[in-house]
């Protein structure tokens, strides 16, 4: 599939005059103008095509990795865009261009980066997207298949690719780190799982030595990389990525403001036509989204606030949403009796979110029988909060899981912990294991 196949992925090119604009009227191009709202409109416009790229049916958490590694990529080939551009903003005699002349001399960039450029990295991202999916569900199946590399098997496939087609190593053999498809720009290869006893093992160093010599040129060497155990679209030595430290550093601080923005735009784009989800909603202000799965339960019964245990969940993800995080109520049919699923995401995390009444420590326990990622603790009450008492049951947490008998998992899963505390005002959001 190609951009011109489906007209609503192709691209604006009203963003490039835009940003273009502003790069006239302000005379030189630098990082710090990333964040500047042309500027950024054109790393929207990049992102919202090249994300289309990723199938809708991917895991959320998946998603999220995905999409941020795209608009990060969006970003960065806008810096290189519009450098490029500045370079011809005077003429040869030194003197600045007037707009229509420089509109025309960067007509050459635009097409290059936005149609030339673009099409070929929207074929790759469908390709790499799709192999990041198929090896996340590799994962989950283990040592249990092989895997074997297959081409197109027609007339375009490349020589070098063609010698790698047929073969089969175990999922944890190195070739995959390096050589799963796609290994070049519109390569049509693929990796599938395959019976253990139908094919015979390939030998590991000749299939590594025929993925390096199928990746040799210095250009083909960036696509030595697995968009699903890296859990990026792109290759992470891309050129676009080539730029001194200091000038690295200042461009992902002015684009990282805006990432998550539009990541948690373009799920509310996909959500609110999910009939799946109820409550479906895009903070204008904070940038943050929420929604509830129809079949998420908020539990009935009544807690130590004359409230229902539900209604805590819905402080909490009524609390994040306003503050900017994307807060996923998700199903909660249960797989087998008596074993709670976890409430939902948060940001893309699996998160679980409890009513603290009573010592936070045991909240924290029955979030991580629950192997989540983030343990949001909500206290109705102000005055029940203490950060120094919830900050040291934290810290408590793995002696006391390894000293308890009745618990046969000492694993602490939990990764960050946040506090939503209700008071007069509103609401007040703390991140007991971010470092200050």
């Amino acid at each position: 599939m190609t951009l011109a196949d489906d007209k609503k992925d192709s691209f604006d090119h009203g963003k490039f005059e835009a940003a273009a604009k502003h790069l006239h009227s302000k005379g030189a191009f630098s990082p710090d103008m990333m964040s500047d709202a042309p500027v950024r409109g054109l790393t929207a416009e990049t992102f919202r095509v090249l994300t289309s790229a990723i199938p809708q049916d991917v895991p959320v958490e998946l998603r999220t990795y995905l999409q941020e590694n795209t608009f990060i990529f969006s970003g960065f080939k806008t810096y290189h865009e519009l450098k490029e551009a500045s370079a011809l903003l005077q003429d040869e005699k030194g003197g600045f261009k007037s707009f229509e002349a420089f509109k025309r001399d960067i007509t050459g960039i635009d097409n290059t980066y936005n149609r030339n450029y673009l099409n070929a990295e929207y074929k790759f991202a469908v390709q790499s997207s799709q192999m990041a999916v198929k090896w996340h569900e590799f994962e989950k199946d283990g040592d249990r298949y092989l895997l074997q590399y297959r081409t197109a098997s027609d007339d375009k496939v490349r020589p070098e690719h063609a010698v790698l087609n047929g073969t089969t190593l175990p999922i944890d053999d190195p070739f995959w780190n390096s050589y799963l498809p796609p290994l070049d720009w519109g390569c049509r290869c693929t990796t599938v799982q395959v019976s253990r006893n139908k094919y015979p093992v390939s030998n590991s160093q000749e299939a590594c030595a025929a993925g390096e010599r199928a990746t040799a040129l210095p250009k083909q060497k960036i696509f030595r990389f697995n968009p699903g155990k890296d859990k990026v679209v792109f290759p992470p030595k891309h050129p676009y990525f080539k730029l001194a430290k200091e000038e690295k550093k200042a461009v992902i601080e002015a684009i990282d403001g805006d990432m998550k923005r539009v990541r948690n735009m373009e799920e509310y784009n996909r959500l609110i036509e999910d009939e799946n989800y109820t409550d479906v909603a895009f903070d204008k202000k904070s940038g943050g989204i929420m929604a509830t799965h129809k079949d998420h339960n908020f539990v009935a019964e009544v807690g130590r606030y004359n409230i229902s245990r539900g209604e805590y969940e819905k402080h909490a993800q009524k609390a994040l949403f306003r503050a900017g995080y994307s807060v996923i109520l998700q199903s909660e049919k249960q797989s087998m009796p008596g074993i709670k699923t976890p409430d939902g995401l948060l940001d893309g995390k699996v998160m679980d979110i409890k009513g603290v009444e009573g010592n936070p420590l045991y909240s924290i326990n029955r979030a991580n029988t629950q192997q989540v990622h983030t343990c949001i603790l909500y206290y109705h009450e102000a005055k029940e909060f203490d950060i120094d008492y919830v900050r040291h049951q934290w810290d408590l947490f793995p002696t006391w899981l390894a000293s308890v008998d009745y618990i046969n998992d000492k694993t602490t899963h939990i990764k960050e912990v946040i506090c939503v505390v209700r008071n007069k005002k509103g609401y007040q959001i703390v991140d007991i294991t971010k470092t200050e």
